[in-house]
């Protein structure tokens, strides 16, 4: 890993490849002493190479979100599939051999700076 560049105040200084590549590569050691045309050209790789970084960076950040929705999803199919099963009960035919009903009750509760809910059954 490249040591990062701070400035006099010790703060990360925002120049580097991918920043200005032309001035950092004039920078370094190894390229310093080449002429402007190789800085130039060794510079457009580094810039298409920036590019494709943050392309892919999107790319898997994109991919992250997606995960976790989904996992969200899945998780909130789940719970319902759960509560469904307790909650739809057969009923009997004859009224007077009936027992009473199962009920369960969830309720979403939103409110400003507040996110919960509620649940509430008989058995």
């Amino acid at each position: 890993m490249w040591p990062a560049k701070v400035d006099a105040n010790g703060k990360l200084t925002s120049t580097g490849a991918c920043t200005n590549p032309e001035a950092w590569l004039a920078t370094s050691n190894t390229w310093k002493n080449k002429t402007e045309a190789e800085r130039k050209d060794r510079a457009s790789q580094y810039v298409a190479n920036c590019d494709k970084y943050t392309s892919n960076v999107k790319s898997g950040d994109t991919f992250k979100t997606l995960a976790v929705v989904s996992f969200a999803v899945a998780g909130a199919a789940a719970a319902g599939t759960i509560i469904y099963y307790f909650v739809d009960s057969k009923e009997a035919d004859n009224a007077a051999t009936r027992s009473p009903k199962r009920r369960l009750m969830v309720l979403p509760i939103y409110q400003s700076g507040f996110a919960g809910g509620l649940v509430s059954g008989t058995f």
